[in-house]
């Protein structure tokens, strides 16, 4: 009986956590500000890469890494200066992390190999080694993928297994 409680404990966290991780938006209304050393921008591949000390806001988001790769999707009637005028949510197709990536939310902490960000499926996929914390409690597995709009989120393991670390909230105690 009490293995059953602490199972249904840790898979209330786990479902918690997953829909706190879930609920950062890379697609809604506001400023998305990238900077790094340098950018390469190919508009018949309609791709902008970020090389170098990238790092990426988003509301109370933040990505840091060394290749970051920002796809658009093509648009009818569409100039040149459209890309570069104007940032639209809609022409985002996905935004693709690499090397040595650290993730920020408020007090969520996550690092990973490479994270890809499907726009169209607001689906947040995170690989190899990933490990999200928050507080003291942590997360690891090779890939974790965020369902956003389904507040779900599936942790995978291929040759290591997934695992899962979380704290009881420790009581305040007044005086």
């Amino acid at each position: 009986m009490r293995v059953l409680r602490i199972s249904l404990f840790l898979l209330f966290i786990l479902c918690l956590t997953s829909y706190i991780w879930a609920k950062e938006d890379l697609n809604t209304e506001g400023p998305l500000k990238i900077s790094s050393n340098r950018v390469v921008y190919n508009y018949k591949e309609r791709r902008i890469e970020f090389i170098g000390k990238v790092h990426l806001v988003k509301g109370d988001l933040e990505i840091w890494c060394k290749k970051l790769e920002v796809f658009l999707k093509k648009v009818k009637n569409e100039s040149k200066k459209d890309l570069w005028g104007e940032y639209k949510k809609e022409n985002l197709d996905k935004i693709v992390a690499r090397e040595n990536v650290k993730i920020k939310m408020k007090n969520r902490l996550g690092k990973c190999e490479e994270l890809i960000y499907f726009s169209d499926q607001d689906l947040l996929t995170l690989k190899g080694n990933v490990i999200l914390t928050q507080d003291k409690n942590q997360i690891k597995g090779e890939i974790v993928k965020i369902y956003r709009s389904e507040d779900r989120t599936e942790i995978l393991g291929k040759e290591k297994r997934v695992e899962v670390i979380f704290y009881p909230k420790e009581k305040k105690i007044e005086k």
